[in-house]
């Protein structure tokens, strides 16, 4: 037994309470067990902090086929709100840092899929937005 291995248990333990997952006794629970409830809790942060931008990327990929005209208004309505969302959470972060060029990329996004004055583009066009915009929203998980 090294000496890290009772700190690795107090953080499981804590890790278990932490997410509800149990707080049974550890004692035997092996190195697997430990990085998967670990695995488990980080997940949960990253889902509570990122949901609302894997829900604009399954959205986006969706609209790649061929779905009905309301589809797509509810689209614009959905990417319009989570880019102005992100635009100004990026303009007035809580660790006080602006990140314009975000800021900058998130209200072009807003203007592009703004449902009340629509730009008019061809479906090829628009399913390229969709992936670029796709991938924008993946490299802002990536990055922050």
């Amino acid at each position: 037994m090294t000496n890290t291995e009772p700190h690795v248990q107090q953080l499981v333990i804590g890790l278990y309470r932490e997410t509800g997952i149990g707080s049974q006794d550890l004692a035997g629970v092996g190195f697997c067990a430990s990085t998967l409830v670990i695995l488990v809790f980080f997940m949960k942060i990253f889902i509570q902090e990122n949901w609302f931008k894997i829900l604009g990327i399954i959205l986006l990929l969706i609209a790649l086929g061929n779905l009905t005209m309301g589809y797509y208004v509810f689209l614009r309505w959905a990417i319009m709100l989570i880019s102005a969302y992100l635009a100004c959470w990026f303009y007035n972060p809580p660790s006080g840092q602006k990140n314009i060029n975000w800021v900058w990329i998130f209200s072009i996004m807003v203007v592009l899929f703004n449902p009340i004055f629509p730009f008019y583009f061809s479906k090829n066009t628009w399913q390229t937005l969709d992936v670029i915009v796709s991938i924008i929203l993946f490299v802002n998980i990536i990055k922050q």
